[in-house]
């Protein structure tokens, strides 16, 4: 029986250390929302148990479906204490019940609601599914990633993420191809949820001192009562945990190298973690309140999680996400002001990525402006035609349809000489962009 070694923890942390603000804890889906303290915010939902024919799922599977989530959850936590003021929330389905991420987001990006990000602020936001077939499991982890909007700030409307092109009079916007992915189902068998199980638990040791020799004492965990405790003090990989409702404290290291994972950690046959984990430390980056060594140590952290998750995974089995990663770093070049660099990555992320608008708008609004060179007709009329076989991928895309009047407009009233329409076809053009932009 799958029982006697699958357990369920629900670990409630509430970091008080001195400086950075981090905090964590449980909530209901029904009651989500962010910490408001927290310049970046995780949100771990369930991880569903499902079976192929819409029948219950049996107590085994839902039993792990529960600490896969609860794992999750830990992990995601161990892992944005690396960065100051973070926050992180287990959500929790209430009986008949189901966390719609879409409503959640909606929630969280409520400008001005209880409970929803600040302007500027990010959210990490991560879920799955664990189903059985032929006596395995097959685990399936999903992440979406949002920053709140503000007057000038890189946020955009609904949480998508907007980077600003130049060239010139010409100001144009663009947004990463996609801020959601849905990672390969994983197969995971019985003997590795066991192993997890063991190795955990010798990993949750409560030490007296931050060192690995000091006797110490495991966790006790239970199937049905969460566990809270407080973060009271944090050296290097130890984090020290004082209970919130009595018993034993301790120190317990999280991993044996700085930047490594931990024994007990899921990233061995879940490399999507890392994944998450780069991804995390991109949206820190987006945040104000990091010094210029904790902006370069981010962005160490960001390029050393992508470049485990492909260590791991092939690009064959996980176009979105290489193609995501390849964006990600450009965006971070084309910041640093490694314009050509930047262009490179975002053609190779076009390239990776061949149906997604944002991919194709990306790299032509970079190879537009990384160059030393002005502005010339031509370059600007084949930026119309890559916004147009953009627009043909996503005909409501927004901010493309803004893209198109922006460049309509510049042609109508400062280069009409550069124009490649008749005055009339392109007051036309006008007209038809601005109305699909009104009314998508």
């Amino acid at each position: 029986m799958m029982r006697r070694f699958l357990f369920y923890v629900s670990m409630s942390l509430l970091a008080v250390l001195a400086g950075p603000a981090r905090a964590a804890g449980m909530e209901p889906c029904s009651y989500a929302s962010v910490f408001p303290g927290a310049a970046l915010n995780a949100l771990v939902l369930p991880y569903h148990a499902e079976t192929r024919d819409g029948r219950p799922p049996p107590p085994e599977l839902q039993l792990a479906s529960r600490q896969i989530a609860a794992l999750v959850h830990l992990e995601v936590l161990m892992g944005l204490l690396k960065y100051p003021s973070i926050g992180a929330k287990h959500l929790w389905a209430e009986p008949g019940e189901v966390c719609d991420v879409d409503v959640i987001v909606g929630r969280i990006t409520r400008v001005g609601a209880s409970g929803a990000l600040r302007p500027g602020q990010g959210a990490v936001l991560v879920w799955g599914r664990l189903f059985e077939q032929a006596g395995e499991f097959y685990l399936q982890s999903y992440l979406r990633f949002v920053r709140q909007g503000s007057e000038g700030g890189g946020g955009g409307s609904g949480g998508v993420e907007q980077l600003w092109f130049k060239n010139g009079p010409l100001e144009l916007r663009g947004s990463l191809p996609t801020q959601a992915i849905a990672f390969a189902p994983r197969r995971i068998s019985r003997a590795e949820l066991a192993q997890v199980d063991r190795d955990f638990r010798q990993a949750m040791v409560l030490r007296p001192r931050p060192e690995r020799g000091a006797a110490g004492r495991a966790i006790e965990f239970s199937p049905h009562q969460a566990l809270a405790f407080w973060v009271s003090e944090a050296r290097g990989e130890w984090l020290k945990l004082q209970p919130q409702q009595g018993g034993p404290g301790g120190w317990v290291q999280m991993a044996t190298q700085p930047g490594e994972p931990a024994a007990w950690s899921l990233q061995r046959w879940l490399p999507e973690l890392a994944y998450i984990d780069a991804v995390s430390a991109f949206v820190r980056l987006r945040v104000d309140g990091l010094t210029a060594a904790q902006r370069t140590r981010t962005a160490a952290l960001m390029e050393q999680g992508l470049s485990r998750y492909e260590r791991a995974v092939p690009a064959d089995l996980a176009p979105g996400a290489w193609g995501l990663a390849s964006a990600l770093r450009g965006w971070q070049a084309w910041e640093q002001g490694r314009y050509e660099p930047a262009l490179a990555l975002f053609e190779q992320a076009q390239a990776q990525l061949p149906a997604y608008a944002g991919a194709r708008q990306l790299a032509a609004l970079a190879r537009v402006s990384a160059g030393s060179a002005a502005l010339t007709a031509d370059s600007a009329a084949r930026l119309s035609r890559e916004l147009m076989a953009a627009l043909a991928l996503a005909p409501d895309n927004a901010q493309l349809l803004g893209n198109l009047e922006r460049l309509y407009g510049f042609y109508e009233q400062q280069r009409p000489d550069w124009s490649p329409f008749e005055p009339e076809a392109l007051r036309e053009r006008q007209l038809i962009v601005r109305a699909a932009a009104r009314h998508p």
